[in-house]
């Protein structure tokens, strides 16, 4: 039986027939991932910002996404209240922290937006928007208290760990 001393002499040469044989199934694999993540940002339904139609129904937008904003503050804050229900001090300072940040924030909202000084009919839909990126941030800071820290972290303060929370 006679072998082939081409391929038995060469390693880069059974290597590189190994990658050309297997050069069509990366291409299909590379092919139907590209498709499906195609597929899944063509799901994803549009922003109403990109497909509203007048001043009107961007004014609309913006506070329905102020009004999403306000809803999911409150959801943590509720969240946040029954994971440290047996932290007393704790839930009397974040009310009076939280009462503290709804005025702050509407105060920074009338400051960036002050009555009588509008820029017209765009004024409503920024308000809006500038209110929803404030309350989100809150959101997220708040989030933290439901997360937990780590235990060893020792400038966690009223924040519980992740354990402590289950």
């Amino acid at each position: 039986m006679a072998t082939n001393t081409k391929y038995a002499a060469n390693p880069a040469l059974i290597f590189t027939c190994g990658i050309v044989a297997l050069l069509p199934i990366i291409i299909l694999c590379l092919l139907v991932t590209a498709s499906r993540v195609r597929a899944q940002k063509t799901t994803k339904s549009p922003d109403c910002l990109d497909t509203a139609q007048s001043q009107g129904e961007l004014n609309e937008c913006a506070f329905g996404k102020a009004s999403q904003a306000d809803h999911e503050l409150n959801q943590t804050y509720q969240a946040i209240l029954q994971k440290y229900s047996d932290r007393a001090v704790f839930i009397d300072r974040l009310r009076k922290a939280q009462r503290a940040w709804l005025t702050f924030r509407d105060a920074q909202l009338e400051m960036m937006f002050p009555s009588g000084e509008g820029a017209g009919s765009v004024e409503p839909m920024c308000y809006g928007l500038y209110k929803a990126e404030l309350t989100q941030q809150r959101s997220k800071e708040l989030r933290q208290w439901l997360t937990g820290i780590e235990e060893g972290d020792v400038c966690c303060g009223s924040i519980k760990t992740p354990e402590e929370l289950k």
